[in-house]
């Protein structure tokens, strides 16, 4: 395989089928040909919403090779984390248009980040962050932590950091707000992206979804994310988190220096 991650679209376009209970008590079957109403609104509206969902079925893929670089930067400074934080947003739509994922925490102290390469080699992943590992470890005096581990499948880098004594990623409430980077934001402005993540007084967590530049929505069964008009413009949502320390506790980012 050589297509890029965002080829499979969104988690909400590989689903086939579900099987629910209504309100009433009535157990459905729902697809693209029996309740399609219910089937449309369940890949938009929230699998809680409509009843109790009790299965789902997903379209499945080849599994393909994947590098998952990570980086975390201690700052010293407002000035530094201001700076570093803009080069991270400003490398952003270049990932995105290159089928990356990630997953980033942008905080006054520090900033983490988790990306995900399908079909990319370490050294080719090396040489797209080399910029931003260079231009941290210099505007910090070598205050980073990088590594670049690469799997054979997503299941075995799903297993390796879910299954294997990492912290529990489950029955811990932290989002207390959302909001969608519109992606032109990011490219034209990171500056100022990068002081509003700075200047908000708490932990902020961006958890990035990267699709393609040109996302085929019409891809979708009506798809109700995609029809909306803010999505079809956003690359990334950021939840709002409040338990900075309770990260460092736990042991999410075993580079950050306390």
């Amino acid at each position: 395989m050589t297509e890029p991650q965002f080829l499979f679209f969104l988690g909400v376009d590989n689903v086939l089928e579900f099987t629910i209970v209504l309100a009433n008590g009535t157990l459905v079957t729902t697809n693209a040909y029996q309740s399609p109403d219910l089937f449309w609104a369940l890949r938009g509206g929230g699998g809680g919403t409509y009843g109790v969902v009790l299965s789902a079925t997903y379209q499945t893929h080849p599994k393909f090779p994947l590098t998952t670089p990570t980086i975390q930067v201690n700052f010293t400074s407002p000035a530094i984390a201001q700076s570093v934080a803009t080069e991270l947003f400003r490398l952003h739509t270049d990932l995105s248009d290159a089928g990356w994922g990630a997953y980033t925490w942008v905080f006054p102290e520090f900033m983490a980040a988790l990306f995900i390469a399908p079909n990319v080699t370490v050294d080719d992943a090396n040489k797209r962050l080399e910029p931003l590992v260079s231009f941290a470890t210099n505007a910090t005096g070598g205050a980073v932590f990088y590594t670049t581990p690469a799997y054979g499948s997503f299941m075995e880098w799903w297993k390796a950091a879910f299954e294997s004594g990492a912290p529990g990623q489950v029955g811990v409430n932290v989002e207390i707000a959302s909001r969608l980077l519109p992606r032109e934001l990011a490219k034209e402005r990171p500056e100022e992206v990068a002081r509003i993540a700075l200047s908000l007084g708490v932990a902020t967590k961006y958890v990035f979804l990267f699709p393609p530049l040109e996302y085929p929505w019409q891809h979708t069964l009506n798809s109700f994310f995609l029809q909306l008009c803010c999505w079809r413009r956003c690359f990334s949502r950021r939840p709002r988190i409040d338990r900075f320390e309770s990260f460092l506790e736990e042991g999410y980012f075993p580079g950050i220096y306390h």
